[in-house]
Order: C-alpha cells, then sequence, then structure tokens
C-alpha cells in the first residue's frame, strides 16, 4: 500500500532520529486496525514496523496518551505490551510507531499465561482511581480526574460522562436517568472496596493478541487506576476469553465473591461508549440492565 505522501516525507527523518543508521522504508502493508485509525506494518532495513495514523485535527493527542498509556502498561513487566517507538506529525496526519508484534495463534497455554500476567499487572496500584492525566476511550475522550473512592470515580468519570450526551441525543427518556441515579445512590452498597488497579481500560478480544512464540500482549489500551473487576468485566463483553484465562486469573489473584454478579453495572460504562459511537444498536442493552433499578 501506498502511504500518504505527507508521511512518506517525514517518516524517513522520523526513523532516522530514533534509529540513527539511515533506516530505508522497504515496503508497507496494511493490516488489520478500526475505524479511527489506518495501520500498517512497515518493512525497514531496521525490521519491521508497526504505523498507524489518523487526521491530526479530529483526536488531537489521541497518540501521546495511548503512548502513555502504553508506557505504564509495560513497566509493570507483567504482560507483553510493544515497544513504542515515538509518536509524530506531518501536519495532515497524527502518527505512533511501535514494535511490529508478530501474531500467533491464541491458544489455551497463551490463555492460562494471560490469566496469571493480568493478574499481576492489576497488582500495580496507586494512591487514588483515575489518572493525571486524560487519554481516549475509542475516539471519544475519557476524563479520568482523580478520586479517592472507586464508587465516586466510577459514578462522575465513566458513567455520567456516557450518559449526558447519549441523554442530550435523544437515545434515553429521563426514567432511564432516574434508574442511573438509583444506581449511583447503590453503588457502595453493591462494589466491595479495594485498593485502585492499574487497567487496561478497553479490554475485548481484539485489544488482547498472542505472539508467535505464545506470549499474551495488550494493545490500544484507554487506561487509569480503577477497580479490577472493570476490566474482567469487559473480558465477558463480547464473548469473553476462555475458562482458562478467567481461572489463571483467579489462582492468581482472586476476586471478591460474587464478581461475576457485578459484570453487567462495570460493563454500562463500555456499553453507553457504544451507543455514543455507533447509536441505537447498543440502547437496549444498558436498558436492560438499568431497568433493575428502576
Amino acid at each position: 500500500m501506498m502511504l500518504p505522501q505527507s508521511l512518506q516525507s517525514v517518516l524517513p527523518s522520523f526513523l532516522f532520529k530514533h534509529f540513527q543508521p539511515q533506516t530505508a522504508i522497504l515496503n508497507t502493508r496494511p493490516v488489520g486496525g478500526g475505524d479511527i485509525n489506518t495501520a500498517v506494518c512497515i518493512e525497514t532495513s531496521q525490521g519491521r514496523l508497526f504505523l498507524k495514523y489518523n487526521d491530526a485535527s479530529r483526536f488531537p493527542g489521541m497518540f501521546e496518551a495511548e503512548a502513555r498509556g502504553l508506557g505504564l502498561l509495560r513497566a509493570t513487566q507483567s504482560v507483553g505490551i510493544p515497544g513504542v517507538i515515538g509518536t509524530g506529525s506531518d501536519g495532515v496526519f497524527d502518527f505512533l510507531v511501535m514494535e511490529y508484534v508478530e501474531p500467533g495463534p491464541r491458544s489455551h497455554l497463551v490463555l492460562e499465561r494471560f490469566g496469571k500476567c493480568l493478574a499481576e499487572m492489576h497488582r500495580m496500584s496507586s494512591g487514588y482511581f483515575g489518572l493525571d492525566h486524560s487519554n481516549y476511550m475509542g475516539s471519544l475522550p475519557q476524563i479520568n480526574t482523580p478520586a479517592s473512592k472507586w464508587t465516586d470515580f466510577f459514578r462522575d468519570c465513566r458513567l455520567r460522562a456516557m450518559l449526558k450526551p447519549a441523554y442530550d441525543r435523544g437515545f434515553f427518556e429521563r426514567e432511564i436517568l432516574k434508574a442511573f441515579e438509583n444506581l449511583y445512590n447503590r453503588l457502595e452498597d453493591m462494589i466491595p472496596p479495594e485498593p485502585p488497579s492499574l487497567l487496561h481500560g478497553d479490554l475485548w478480544a481484539g485489544n488482547f493478541m498472542a505472539s508467535w512464540n505464545e506470549e499474551p500482549f495488550l494493545i490500544d489500551p484507554a487506561v487509569c487506576f480503577g477497580h479490577r473487576e472493570a476490566d474482567l468485566a469487559m473480558t465477558r463483553l463480547f464473548g469473553g476469553f476462555g475458562e482458562a484465562f478467567y481461572a489463571s486469573y483467579q489462582d492468581s489473584f482472586p476476586l471478591e465473591k460474587g464478581w461475576e454478579s457485578r459484570m453487567d453495572v462495570f460493563n454500562l460504562y463500555p456499553l453507553l461508549v457504544h451507543v455514543n459511537l455507533f447509536g441505537s444498536g447498543y440502547v437496549g442493552s444498558v436498558k436492560q440492565i438499568i431497568q433493575r433499578f428502576r
């Protein structure tokens, strides 16, 4: 595939800055990406690299925030995280260059390893819930204002932050707002307190991959310090990761009793995100959960 001309003009100097010897771009080919970014494997004289880019005017600071999130996850030394080469812009496109991870099959062994690795990652803690900077959840800005209690952070920076734009666009009636208020009043009784854990934040199956040598890797984070059940809940939202993963996690860092019964409440956040991104197709799932609190 041909990269945009503006990117072709800046990438050689970008790569030279990070690798010093002159780095020739030998070939480029598209790889799996989403609606937000274009993803490319770059064959260079220094080896394979992963590039993704998007419209510089639409998502300011997205790749810088992603790079910081990947750095936080990588610093735990618990699970595979592609190394970040750097971020840049040509004035038209912003871009992120990373280590290329050769994909492999999601075997039983990979899932077992991933459960243990995620549990270890969740042991990284902080003195607060949230983060010292905002980032993105998909293409939506994600506010991470620090809070001392998870229930306050979850209510204000997650549920309310996504419910308001969905309501303003006409996806929900006032009765749904009242049901959410009832839920907010019950959060402290429902969710057992835990210290903040470093979360991936967008842990669906598409953001987990296996390398060629059966090591688990995580990509595309929306990190914050939060309640670890939020990560576990999202793994079940679009199909689950298999029982080997959950058993391995439980052996390494057992969850509080009843965690599976709380998954729907935690998943209200990603479902509201999907309402705001993709529209009415996800409204019914939100209503099915929140009607319990009318």
